[in-house]
């Protein structure tokens, strides 16, 4: 079977993360609290592991191609490590804030590098075939959380 390049799966999977959070961003979620996205559980949840497929998918290519795919995963964990240590610093913080931000660092890099150390020894079919798997994963997940975030969270 002819399977696309790994670096378009790669690429098409961030496009999709990044349409999925645009529109939950946009037309799902409305951030009332003052901590933003941190605030509640649920509206962040959703933003890391939208993308940690995909960065995971594009730094498994050790290119400079994946590193520049996965450039807006980065970005926002560069942020989220900068709200982890304002949380962790605040003095008036909500009970079991700085733990929910400790668990969401945790998977938002132990995801990727879960995916980089599955693909790390694989043969290029084995790694073709993960690919697509980890993206129809992907597409699932974007769809499921369009759909929960737009018309079921309040």
């Amino acid at each position: 079977m002819n399977w696309p390049e790994r670096e378009i799966i790669a690429l098409l999977s961030m496009v999709l993360s990044l349409l999925a959070w645009l529109w939950i961003e946009n037309f799902g979620l409305i951030f009332n609290h003052r901590l933003g996205l941190f605030g509640n559980m649920m509206h962040f949840w959703p933003i890391f592991l939208l993308f940690a497929i995909s960065a995971g998918l594009s730094l498994a290519l050790k290119r400079v191609k994946g590193l520049l795919i996965a450039l807006p995963y980065l970005l926002l964990l560069g942020e989220g490590f900068f709200w982890f240590a304002w949380i962790l610093a605040e003095s008036e913080r909500e009970a079991g804030v700085a733990l929910r931000a400790v668990s969401q660092i945790y998977y938002a890099l132990a995801l990727p590098i879960a995916i980089i150390a599955l693909l790390w020894e694989k043969d290029a079919t084995m790694k073709n075939k993960i690919y697509a798997g980890a993206f129809a994963i992907q597409l699932a997940l974007a769809i499921g959380s369009v759909y929960y975030y737009t018309f079921h969270y309040r």
